[in-house]
């Protein structure tokens, strides 16, 4: 009786360690707690070794293949963790060569020198023939005439604009009058006029004479209102300009006549030591039936004659009046009168004295 009980004893202790075995095992690959409570598998029938002794092999199989299982996900997580880290330190890596490529300028190379070129052997000029050379003068000294003839034609285009236009004035004289009137078609026959002016009566010409004398009035007003427009400087310019263009005229005709420009405003050169000798020595009717040549002619008799201190007087008035032009010439024309040019021969040669 004694055995049998310690039979069953053993046998149940035994189906008792199984049973807890195959449950460790589902435990740690399901990653169930052994604390948890287990469902607790049915009786085994009595007698039935054969199925303790297979339990433990299944055990064992479950056990090692869940090590293995347990040990590959060990590995996987480990390569993961170190694949994170090697990723972690690239970029870190990559990071910081950005900042440093940042940071660093990139150094540029320095130029090399260029080579100079190779020096081409001279060429031989070819000798020109005597005819060629003639040739060769002839037309450099065309283009130098050209390029003189345009500077010209620049320059009088030039004193052309600074010569200003004044308004053309109404005609002051009765002929002229009667002319444009009667005039058919701007187409002038002054052999058919001229009979016909003479033979007129006193009202008509006196009608014209009155137009004239008007026509002379509104030429003043009209000047003096264009001269308004034009400060004093532009018009002494004007006038010097009319002056420069008169010496052109006189080259290709003797009859060339100057108009200057008519202003109050502008101021008068002052006489040198002779003309103040002249002014107040002939003047009024001592010059009476007088030429101009017999008065020239006197005058410079007469200044010879004067002794260097009454002389010296009448320097001495042309300093004082030239000091008082220049003044007004400042004031009036915004500007200082010109140095005179010196010719150089004279002033190498005083220089060298």
């Amino acid at each position: 009786m004694l055995k049998s009980r310690l039979l069953r004893v053993a046998t149940g202790t035994a189906r008792v360690s199984a049973q807890h075995n195959v449950a460790r095992l589902f435990a740690s690959l399901n990653g169930i707690s052994l604390a948890t409570p287990l469902r607790v598998l049915g009786q085994l029938p009595k007698g039935s070794w054969g199925t303790c002794g297979i339990l433990p092999q299944f055990g064992r199989g479950f056990t090692n293949s869940a090590s293995r299982l347990a040990a590959s996900a060990a590995a996987t997580k480990t390569k993961a963790k170190a694949a994170t880290k090697t990723k972690r330190k690239a970029t870190g890596t990559k990071k910081t060569a950005a900042t440093a490529t940042k940071k660093k300028s990139p150094v540029r190379a320095k130029a090399k020198p260029a080579k100079k070129p190779a020096k081409k052997p001279a060429t031989k000029r070819r000798e020109l023939t005597p005819e060629q050379k003639e040739r060769k003068l002839a037309r450099a000294e065309k283009k130098k005439d050209a390029l003189k003839k345009r500077a010209r034609n620049q320059r009088l285009r030039e004193l052309k604009e600074e010569a200003l236009i004044v308004p053309k004035p109404l005609p002051t004289n009765p002929w002229v009058i009667f002319v444009k009137d009667n005039s058919q078609g701007g187409k002038l026959q002054l052999s058919e006029l001229k009979p016909r002016y003479d033979d007129l009566d006193a009202l008509e010409r006196e009608r014209l004479a009155s137009v004239a004398l008007e026509n002379k009035g509104k030429n003043a007003v009209a000047h003096d209102e264009w001269l308004k427009k034009h400060t004093p400087d532009q018009i002494r310019l004007a006038n010097r300009a009319r002056r420069i263009l008169h010496r052109e005229k006189l080259r290709r005709s003797s009859k060339a006549r100057v108009h200057l420009i008519h202003d109050p405003r502008q101021l008068t050169r002052p006489s040198n030591s002779f003309g103040l000798f002249i002014n107040e020595k002939y003047s009024g009717d001592s010059v009476q039936g007088l030429t101009i040549k017999e008065l020239m002619q006197r005058a410079s008799g007469e200044w010879r004659s004067l002794s260097p201190e009454v002389k010296e007087t009448y320097q001495a008035k042309n300093l004082a009046q030239r000091a008082q032009y220049l003044h007004d010439f400042k004031e009036l024309y915004g500007t200082e009168l010109g140095v005179p040019k010196v010719n150089p021969t004279k002033l190498s040669a005083n220089t060298k004295a």
